[in-house]
């Protein structure tokens, strides 16, 4: 059995590369740069707290809990530390 070929193509300048195998069209993933990885985490997370804030308008246990981390973050930022002490 020979060695199977392989095409590698990266439509974003190496931030993405895809393989396929020589003389197909299917490709697969093959490797995400750290950098992409991060902005794709990223994307991610702020989708998730987008959801949670638009579940919170009828959900009154998170809009609690959203208000509570809002304060926390506001009371952070005017003690100029990013690490807020627990209060109990």
């Amino acid at each position: 059995m020979k060695d199977q070929k392989y095409i590698y193509e990266s439509p974003d300048h190496g931030g993405t590369i895809y393989r396929r195998k020589l003389g197909e069209t299917d490709r697969e993933l093959y490797h995400v740069s750290n950098e992409v990885s991060d902005k794709l985490s990223a994307i991610k997370e702020d989708k998730l707290w987008g959801e949670i804030r638009r579940a919170a308008k009828s959900n009154k246990v998170l809009q609690d809990a959203l208000e509570r981390v809002i304060l926390i973050y506001q009371l952070s930022k005017e003690h100029g530390t990013e690490q807020a002490r627990r209060p109990f």
